[in-house]
């Protein structure tokens, strides 16, 4: 195997990206990663949700995220030769005065102007809920199909001798003549984006993380309509026609196997939420890669050169892979500089 340039650890959705970025420069690049199935973004919903929280907050930095993101996910889709990203409306339920107050705040600031549409019963529109709570649509949505990106990407990879499938040995990793060297190859930049599995990382395992376990139903339903809506429950349209309805936070496991007892706990949400009987036809997990201050992780390590971050992406990885992946590599072969806030600077 030629030497390369880059060397990427883990294919997960920031890998994925940051190995998009550097094809984008024509710079030669090695992805190592050992094809984890139970990976975070195996279970992700790929929704970018401009509007999020009980307090209808925009979401950071949403005009650039979305300005990155659109041309991103479109282009890996004409490199690929797959549509991955739709245009969607999220539909959300008001569940009390003191929400449909916070809307209405929300709806007469400037900044959030052509974000929301009112909408009211959803009872006419979409029959197949037993509430008829007010609604109110959420726009500049997005959908992206992450599963199949990362599918279509390893094929992708494999196809061109760039990726090596196997676990990665940190103690192989070695600084010579103003390189890095694995296994009788050398880099000239090494980056780490494995997700989670970065607490092991003896590199950046100083960094706060704060790991958090998710899971996912997806179920087959009635609901004809492609849609995201949210109760306290998401659910939102698979490619496939199937739904995907997912969430939680179990901050003290590293299993990331699904669980009886998500299952049971989200199938009679779902019952009391859908007038209908719905299937189940498959129930997913992954540790997320979270942040104790919610901002990703981006740069170098403080005392080891050309040995660089991009993690912590957290639940908004969809949203914030494209416009950070871009700046990593922007800074490092263009001389940009990092946004503070997710400079890792900020914690050494």
């Amino acid at each position: 195997m030629q030497n390369q340039v880059a060397l990427i650890v883990g294919q997960g959705l920031a890998g994925t990206l940051l190995s998009f970025r550097l094809k984008q420069r024509g710079i030669s690049h090695l992805v190592i990663d050992q094809g984890i199935k139970t990976n975070a973004t195996q279970a992700a919903a790929g929704l970018v949700n401009p509007i999020t929280g009980r307090y209808f907050t925009k979401t950071w930095l949403f005009e650039k995220l979305l300005a990155s993101l659109d041309p991103c996910y479109d282009e890996l889709g004409e490199l690929l030769d797959e549509t991955f990203k739709k245009n969607i409306v999220i539909w959300r339920a008001l569940n009390s005065i003191a929400q449909e107050n916070q809307w209405a705040q929300r709806m007469s600031d400037p900044i959030y102007e052509g974000y929301f549409s009112h909408v009211g019963s959803i009872k006419n529109q979409l029959p197949y809920f037993s509430n008829d709570l007010p609604y109110v649509q959420i726009n500049h949505a997005r959908k992206v199909d992450i599963g199949l990106l990362m599918k279509k990407y390893r094929q992708h990879l494999s196809a061109n001798s760039q990726l090596l499938e196997e676990p990665f040995n940190y103690d192989n990793l070695h600084w010579t003549n103003n390189s890095w060297h694995y296994k009788g190859n050398a880099y000239s930049v090494v980056f780490f984006a494995e997700g989670y599995q970065a607490i092991h990382n003896p590199f950046f395992n100083y960094l706060p993380f704060k790991p958090a376990k998710g899971e996912a139903l997806i179920t087959k339903t009635n609901v004809v309509e492609d849609i995201a809506i949210k109760n306290n429950l998401f659910l939102a349209k698979e490619t496939n026609g199937h739904f995907w309805s997912g969430g939680g936070y179990d901050w003290v496991t590293e299993d990331p196997s699904p669980t009886t007892k998500f299952r049971e706990d989200y199938k009679s949400k779902l019952e009391a939420w859908l007038n209908h009987d719905f299937e189940i036809v498959d129930h997913k997990a992954g540790i997320r890669p979270c942040v104790k201050d919610r901002k990703p992780f981006l740069g170098e390590h403080p005392e080891q050169k050309k040995l660089y971050i991009f993690n912590g992406l957290g639940t908004k990885g969809t949203s914030l892979g494209p416009y950070f992946s871009e700046q990593l590599v922007a800074h490092i072969f263009e001389n940009t500089s990092i946004t503070p806030e997710v400079d890792i600077l900020r914690f050494s």
